[in-house]
């Protein structure tokens, strides 16, 4: 945890994002526990971010995720450099009273940028798609496997012509 102390950035984003993993080193193995990636972003020294930590939380509630995101930024000494909250549009981080981005802005003591990223809502809307499309997916860590082939079927089997040109424009 030392990186910073050398080259603190003066002022940095904080993104997190939940996601369930399964616990391959615990103490059962086949079981999935909720975890909170945590970075920090900030140019010149961080542009591409770095990784805080990856802790598990009991819950993806937006109290658990404040937490475990403030007890990193205090583990790093990055509580006084944060300006922005990067987070997807989940209740859990955006609600006004209990979302993580509110208590985290409230731990913080001041006023800080939101900047909410709505990638999540694509991923749904592709989902129901798919499923419109194939059914439900028997095995969603293989979607390559026997319903991808059927798109093929949907798609156009003649041979595509380029759009003409407008060559005045």
């Amino acid at each position: 945890m030392a990186a910073f102390s050398e080259d603190p950035p003066k002022y940095a984003a904080l993104h997190w994002d939940g996601k369930m993993l399964r616990d391959v080193l615990g103490s059962d193995p086949g079981t999935t526990s909720e975890t909170l990636a945590v970075l920090v972003s900030g140019p010149p020294a961080y542009p591409e971010g770095k990784l805080l930590g990856v802790p598990v939380i009991d819950s993806s509630t937006g109290t658990a995720q404040a937490e475990a995101s403030m007890d990193l930024l205090e583990a790093w000494g990055l509580t006084g450099v944060i300006t922005a909250l990067v987070f997807d549009t989940t209740a859990s981080n955006s609600g006004v009273h209990r979302g993580a981005a509110k208590l985290l802005e409230q731990q913080l003591d001041r006023k800080v940028f939101y900047l909410a990223c709505r990638h999540h809502i694509l991923e749904v809307l592709v989902g129901a798609v798919w499923e419109n499309l194939f059914g439900k997916v028997k095995n969603p860590e293989n979607l390559g496997s026997s319903t991808s082939r059927k798109f093929g079927q949907i798609l156009p089997q003649t041979t595509l012509q380029p759009c003409p040109s407008d060559k005045n424009g």
